[in-house]
């Protein structure tokens, strides 16, 4: 992971030092890059000689020595020729380096992602997520392929480009460079003020708006078309597009007239030449030199815009790239949660819940949970039940730390969570999630994520148990068929089964289930709570459910509400004391026998 202990004072200087062993590519690259600049303005040079060559003879045709034009038109194609191909050298390294420090970025930004506590996933959106690791790492990959190289040989093309300009006739070179320096100075006064600086920002903003309210629009498309709405109707996505067309036609309108300029002196240098030519003819005694002087210039000015465009593509791109790495950067200096190398191993599988307090908005001053106390014995089901938003999913997602407590401690075999490395705390638990997600794999692959190492006998064993083994052998390619390709598409129920597969190939100690049966119908879940019943021998096993009849059974019901535990026992014992669980029984057996009239 890349070390953030010193915080690199800039953030092309923090850029470069991910580049780590490719630095030495970026920089040759560079340098290659400006020389290639360098031999782009030879052939200039060559044209110079070769006009005096011509018209020192003019008189007289027979006096041109043809023999030192040939050398000089040679020395401009070799100049040409060799400019290319540092040019191709240079593109060649840069990419290199740009592709590898793309690939390390990309899986150094997934890995940095994954060790932060899940308050950072749900402040931040999908949408921006992708658009982070895709999209601006993308730029950072064409920042250091092209623009950087490009960068450094901008920068060398105005200091040869003035050497020339004073190299043969001063004035003539003051005549050519006022253009350039009113054009230049007219845009980057455009560019560089605050106004465009707030610009980038919002741009970026509203791109990221814009990215997640399509994630949002595609993910609930069904809904779309179950009502026959339009993309107007959603009216979140309309309007973060919206939003992004006045914001880029706003910007549009604001550098338009300084943009114009630009071009029009860039490419007018020769008006600004003609006129101090025609001055300085008047004065001259030398018309030789002075006609082989006014033919250079005016030949060099028609090369002026292309260095001098660059440079300026470069500068505004740079804006871009800047505004990328600091949203890229803001993500890596991100502190993830704080754990140990080596830390204590847990003497048992129980779970214990020591006067727990935690909020989601650490300025929230009601929190989430409070005092929250209980435990979990190994080998026996543990329930949490109440009402929805209660705070049974956030106990249950404290345990393996998906995010941190704000007070009081959880323990697992005695040690505190805290005190675990956490690949050891990742290993004690199994998951199943109400939010089903699979990937796009085949399904053999999708249960192996529970465990890589598993055998495909290990694997269809986890399956039968899961009581999935009978549908996925009818899929058209068994095991080995790919979700959502060839007609392999799952029911919610069956898409559960399959994670309850995975959970149970990694045969955790623990094992935590989030409404696991929510999906499945009464003979399945069934047969899915027999198949547990026989995997939690020795483990120990936390349930969240709202069908009570799933955790009738369970050793102990702990009821939440407003996320404080109000009650534990056993189902007859919280029965009989007659409180909240047993108005929620009631509730659920009377909603049970309800019918349709």
């Amino acid at each position: 992971m890349v070390n953030h202990a010193k915080k690199p004072t800039g953030d092309v200087r923090w850029l470069l030092q991910l580049a780590g062993r490719k630095k030495a590519n970026v920089m040759l690259a560079c340098i290659l890059s400006s020389l290639s600049a360098v031999l782009s303005f030879a052939p200039y040079i060559c044209v110079y000689f070769i006009l005096k060559e011509l018209l020192k003879s003019v008189t007289d045709i027979n006096q041109i020595s043809f023999a030192a034009v040939s050398i000089y038109a040679w020395a401009a194609l070799a100049a040409v020729v060799a400019g290319l191909l540092l040019s191709f050298a240079s593109s060649v390294l840069s990419h290199k380096a740009a592709y590898k420090i793309l690939f390390e970025l990309r899986m150094k930004f997934a890995e940095h992602i994954a060790k932060l506590p899940m308050g950072f996933h749900t402040n931040n959106s999908t949408g921006k997520l992708r658009k982070l690791m895709d999209e601006n790492v993308e730029k950072i990959e064409m920042f250091v392929a092209h623009q950087l190289p490009d960068a450094v040989s901008s920068l060398a093309s105005p200091i040869v480009m003035l050497v020339v300009l004073f190299l043969f006739d001063w004035r003539m070179g003051i005549a050519c460079l006022l253009p350039i320096l009113l054009g230049f100075f007219t845009q980057a006064s455009s560019l560089s003020n605050p106004k465009s600086r707030e610009f980038m920002d919002s741009f970026q903003n509203l791109q990221d708006k814009m990215n997640s309210s399509a994630v949002e629009y595609v993910r609930g498309i069904y809904v779309v078309k179950a009502f026959n709405q339009t993309v107007f109707s959603f009216r979140k996505f309309h309007d973060t597009i919206l939003a992004y067309k006045e914001c880029a036609i706003r910007y549009t309108h604001s550098v338009k007239n300084s943009y114009c300029a630009f071009l029009v002196l860039l490419n007018s240098v020769f008006l600004f030449l003609l006129p101090a030519g025609i001055l300085i003819g008047r004065h001259t005694t030398d018309y030789q030199a002075f006609a082989i002087s006014f033919l250079f210039y005016l030949v060099f000015s028609m090369g002026i815009a292309g260095p001098v465009s660059k440079l300026m593509y470069v500068f505004v791109q740079s804006f871009m790239v800047i505004s990328s790495v600091k949203r890229i950067r803001g993500v890596f200096d991100t502190p993830i949660l704080k754990t140990i190398p080596k830390g204590e191993k847990p003497q048992g599988n129980g779970i214990s819940f020591e006067h727990v307090s935690f909020s989601y908005n650490k300025n929230d001053e009601n929190g989430t949970l409070h005092d929250v106390s209980f435990t979990a014995e190994p080998g026996k089901v543990t329930a949490l039940v109440g009402p929805s938003g209660s705070g049974k999913s956030t106990i249950a997602q404290l345990i393996p730390r998906f995010w941190d407590i704000d007070g009081g401690r959880i323990t697992i075999g005695g040690v505190n969570i805290r005190d675990m490395a956490l690949d050891d705390l990742m290993n004690e638990v199994s998951f199943v999630f109400q939010d089903v997600f699979l990937f796009k794999k085949s399904i053999l692959d999708n249960i192996k994520i529970g465990n890589e190492n598993a055998s495909m006998e290990d694997a269809i064993a986890a399956a039968k148990a899961a009581m999935c083994h009978e549908f996925i052998e009818r899929m058209p390619e068994g095991y080995h068929s790919v979700l959502g390709s060839k007609g392999t598409y799952l029911s919610g129920g069956e898409r559960q089964r399959i994670v309850i597969a995975r959970a149970i190939l990694k045969n955790a100690p623990i094992v935590i289930l989030d409404e696991a049966t929510a999906f499945a119908d009464p003979e399945n879940e069934q047969k899915i709570q027999l198949a547990l019943e026989k995997l939690m021998k020795g483990k120990t096993v936390i349930v969240i459910a709202h069908r009570l009849s799933t955790i009738k059974n369970a050793d102990k019901i702990v009821v939440v509400d407003d996320g404080q535990i109000i009650e534990q026992g056993t189902h007859n014992e919280l029965i009989q004391y007659g409180a909240k669980y047993k108005h929620m029984w009631d509730v659920y057996s009377r909603a049970l026998n309800w019918k349709l009239a």
